[in-house]
């Protein structure tokens, strides 16, 4: 099995489940949770407590912008 369909597979399991919010996966609510536990997590929370981020929120967080605090090198 090659590395894309693996990671498809994966995509539609985690989009089978829900968190125990309730709120459906791939929704805006349901970015806004993970963000909000990503925040926790960068601020020092035990990964533990912060859970198993779905790879469709780390696909979303790499397709955005970066704020900007740390200019990047020029090549």
């Amino acid at each position: 099995m090659d590395m894309a369909n693996f990671s498809t597979r994966i995509r539609k399991l985690e989009a089978q489940l829900t968190v125990r919010t309730g709120l459906a996966p791939g929704s805006n609510d349901w970015f806004a949770f993970w963000a909000a536990r990503i925040e926790r997590l960068v601020a020092g929370e035990a990964p533990e407590r912060t859970g198993r981020i779905p790879l469709e929120v780390i696909d979303q967080m790499r397709e955005q912008p970066c704020s900007g605090e740390r200019p990047s090198p020029e090549l």
